[in-house]
This record gives C-alpha cells, sequence and structure tokens, in this order.
C-alpha cells in the first residue's frame, strides 16, 4: 500500500464523502490536525453555498473568490461544524483512490482560520487548544 500523509491546512478532494446521515457528496475537505499520524482528523468542509450562511456567520471564515487556488469561487468554512474522521476510514477512502491532495492553503488563509479558531464564540477551550497545537 502506498503510504500518505495528512498535512496540517491540506486540502483534499473526497469522492463520496458520507456524512451522519448516511447522504454522500464529493467535497473538499480541509485538515486542522497538528501531527502528520494521528488516529483522528479534525477537519473542516467547505462550502460554497455562503448565502445560506449569510445569517449565522458566528465561528465562520469565507474565502473570497480568488484569494486561495483550491476555491475559484467564495467559499466558506463553518468551525461549528467541524467533522472528525478517523485514519482508517481515510485511509479506505485513500485505497480506493476518493481521497486527494491538492496542495496546502496559503498562508494568509491558514493565519486566518488559526484567528477564527482562537476568538471562537461556540467551540470549548479544550477544542481551541486541540486545533491550535497547544499542550494541553
Amino acid at each position: 500500500m502506498e503510504i500518505f500523509f495528512i498535512n496540517r491546512f491540506g486540502v483534499y478532494h473526497w469522492k463520496e464523502y458520507v456524512f451522519e446521515d448516511g447522504t454522500s457528496k464529493d467535497k473538499y475537505w480541509v485538515s486542522l490536525n497538528c501531527m502528520i499520524n494521528q488516529k483522528e482528523y479534525h477537519a473542516v468542509l467547505p462550502t460554497s453555498k455562503v448565502e445560506k450562511h449569510k445569517f449565522n456567520t458566528i465561528d465562520t471564515l469565507v474565502i473570497p473568490s480568488g484569494s486561495s487556488i483550491h476555491f475559484k469561487v467564495e467559499t466558506l468554512l463553518d468551525f461549528k461544524k467541524l467533522k472528525i474522521n478517523n485514519k482508517v476510514e481515510i485511509e479506505k477512502a485513500f485505497t480506493n483512490n476518493n481521497f486527494t491532495y491538492l496542495g496546502l492553503l496559503e498562508q494568509e488563509l491558514q493565519k486566518k482560520i488559526e484567528d477564527t479558531i482562537l476568538n471562537s464564540e461556540t467551540l470549548s477551550q479544550i477544542l481551541i487548544d486541540t486545533l491550535l497545537c497547544k499542550e494541553i
């Protein structure tokens, strides 16, 4: 089996990502993990449906159109809806060619993500510390 690593702020394309309700859809997946090899990975799933979230902007980050090579249209990251995926399901998707690394988010977006997490109104302090790679 080919070896792969999950990079912090790595942007991945996950074909047929399975949601909690059993539905599936192709999604971008942005890793928030601090270490390369973990059992579980925190991620945020970007959406281009920014208008749908315009009345609930707490703990969200909008990536303007053209500010990332990975997202051509205005894209929203909602940190209230973080996903946790385990290593086994990621490895399975990778083995089936359903999980593809696209590259790292731009440095300025990485900083904005960290600022959004640091100033979160809804995430617990333990989760904030975890996502910011602080020793607990």
